[in-house]
């Protein structure tokens, strides 16, 4: 028997109101429910004219044996055979937080499965063109009211993708504010969850028309307990605005021709990929570590004359093998934060973006530990992003990520932030 969030699922596409289904046939753990939500792209209630699936409480459910690991090994080469051979290889995300006891406390557990069980039906909205096409309509209307100038414009399936995770964390009755890229303001849940979470729904959702990968972000931090007898929208800031160092948690999903889901609890970074079979989580990327340098640089090249010239200088040395690696480097950019990153991660060097855009709080902290947890190095080009004390929910910073060698030896150019907008759109 597993623990997993149960997904109550609706044929019909014009239901007008959000209405769980507490039926035993559905759940999201269940392998042929799974499937056929991803095949069939049902989205399922409407909440708000908006179509997305309601994530019931935990539900006990039984889980048939499988070869899921077997089928996995398969499909999906992980880093290679000494991974194959871990002896975790293939475990389900449940089993693998269940045999990390001394390192991932009880109480986070609904959280990160509600997470994981967000980001599978994210998943499954972004595969299927009748969902595709559902929620765009449905959503359209409202964006037609415009958005806050100081955030970018959210698409429909960013909205889509933030009720989503919305939805799953208020059902874990574990969380007592979340902070999402896509709102304003934070959002204060309860008064006794544990735990504070903040989010980006879908990174990278304007590359989705052209089939490019997106990803979800988030990081995990305790209440403060000090803060709880202070006004509501006061307890909520300070909350969120934690340093990134206080996260005991973070992850990142990848939607592409895999959907990876990686993970830290402060003790390393592991990589899980969706069995489509079972509907599962298994473990691919075990104890992930990234090379201590690499041979890869990202970043949009077409600003190059935009930059300052410290970042200019690096760029060409690394390019000409005249670095402190003698290697020539290569390029390789997406322009998906999360796309770019999981290359990088996998095999070492750097991924950046030397503006001041990116956000701290959804983006770069989360990401940040996640590399730090994979023997990576995160920085604004200056400083390390985990010791950044937050000053808004929405402060935008330079990020550069990668591999721990190629940070500092960009780092010591020094003028490598681009903090002056030259007219384009962030």
């Amino acid at each position: 028997m597993i623990i997993q969030p149960s997904l109550s699922l609706s044929p019909s596409s014009s239901a007008p109101s959000l209405t769980p289904s507490h039926s035993s046939s559905h759940f999201l753990a269940n392998p042929h429910t799974s499937s056929a939500a991803s095949a069939s792209g049902r989205i399922l209630f409407t909440n708000n004219n908006t179509r997305v699936p309601h994530i019931l409480p935990l539900t006990v459910v039984p889980r048939p044996r499988t070869s899921s690991a077997v089928h996995l090994a398969k499909r999906w080469p992980p880093l290679g055979a000494d991974s194959m051979n871990h002896p975790v290889f293939g475990q389900s995300l449940l089993a693998f937080i269940g045999e990390q006891d001394a390192r991932v406390e009880e109480g986070l557990m609904p959280v990160i499965l509600h997470l994981q069980a967000a980001c599978k039906q994210i998943a499954a909205v972004l595969g299927s063109p009748s969902g595709l096409s559902s929620v765009t309509q449905n959503v359209e209307a409202s964006l037609e009211a415009g958005s806050s100038s100081t955030r970018d414009v959210p698409k429909p399936l960013d909205i889509v993708s933030n009720d989503l995770l919305k939805s799953a964390l208020k059902s874990s009755g574990k969380v007592c504010v979340i902070a999402s890229e896509e709102d304003n303001l934070p959002l204060w849940l309860n008064d006794t969850g544990p735990y504070v979470v903040v989010f980006d729904p879908l990174d990278g959702s304007r590359n989705i028309d052209a089939s490019i990968p997106t990803g979800t972000i988030f990081g995990i931090y305790r209440r403060l307990e000090e803060a709880d007898n202070l006004p509501t929208d006061h307890k909520a800031s300070l909350n969120v605005l934690q340093r990134g160092s206080r996260q005991i948690a973070a992850g990142y999903a990848i939607y592409s021709s895999a959907i990876v889901l990686c993970l830290t609890f402060g003790s390393g970074t592991h990589g899980f990929t969706l069995d489509r079979s079972s509907g599962e989580f298994l473990v691919s990327h075990p104890n992930i570590r990234i090379p201590e340098r690499g041979q890869i640089y990202s970043v949009n090249d077409a600003r190059y004359f935009d930059w300052p010239e410290g970042l200019r200088n690096y760029i060409d040395n690394i390019r000409q093998g005249k670095g402190q690696n003698p290697k020539k480097y290569s390029a390789r950019y997406i322009c998906s934060l999360v796309a770019d990153l999981h290359r990088t991660i996998l095999y070492g060097g750097i991924a950046m973006n030397p503006r001041d855009h990116l956000r701290l709080v959804y983006e770069a902290n989360p990401l940040s530990f996640l590399v730090e947890q994979a023997n990576g190095k995160g920085s604004d080009g200056k400083r390390r992003i985990l010791d950044i004390q937050p000053v808004g929910v929405h402060q935008r910073l330079p990020l550069f990520l990668g591999s721990k060698e190629d940070v500092s030896e960009l780092e010591s150019y020094e003028d490598v932030q681009q903090l002056i907008n030259p007219g384009y759109e962030l």
